[in-house]
């Protein structure tokens, strides 16, 4: 993702890591604080500062696993999921402004450009 389009975004001053968060969030649903910072490839303790200024921010939540009261599951707050909803709007309304500018011939190209790399990932 370009910082331009980040900047232009409802989180433009959010930090990667934690837009990476909300989009993890977003994408899985709910986590737990083991499984954020294995995914982000991070300690559990800076996967935990990350949630806290999610929280702090009103965009993400904690909440107690029914299974396991000792084990936490963090997910998007409602505020949270509306500002990546908003994003990908964003993200969607770029793309197709941007399409929309390539014409059928560049479009073939482009095509055959994705199916070439592919082929070639294939055979390595």
């Amino acid at each position: 993702m370009r910082t331009e389009v980040i900047c232009q975004s409802p989180v433009r001053d959010m930090p990667k890591s934690q837009l990476e968060l909300m989009m993890l969030l977003y994408k899985d649903g709910n986590q737990t604080v083991k499984k954020i910072a294995e995914h982000m490839q991070v300690t559990s303790s800076a996967a935990t500062q990350h949630v806290e200024q999610l929280v702090q921010a009103g965009l993400a939540s904690r909440q107690s696993d029914t299974r396991d009261r000792r084990s936490v599951q963090v997910g998007l707050s409602v505020k949270g999921k509306k500002q990546l909803s908003s994003l990908e709007d964003l993200l969607i309304k770029r793309l197709q402004d941007l399409m929309a500018k390539i014409d059928d011939t560049e479009l073939e190209r482009i095509i055959d450009f994705q199916d070439n790399v592919l082929t070639k990932g294939k055979q390595v």
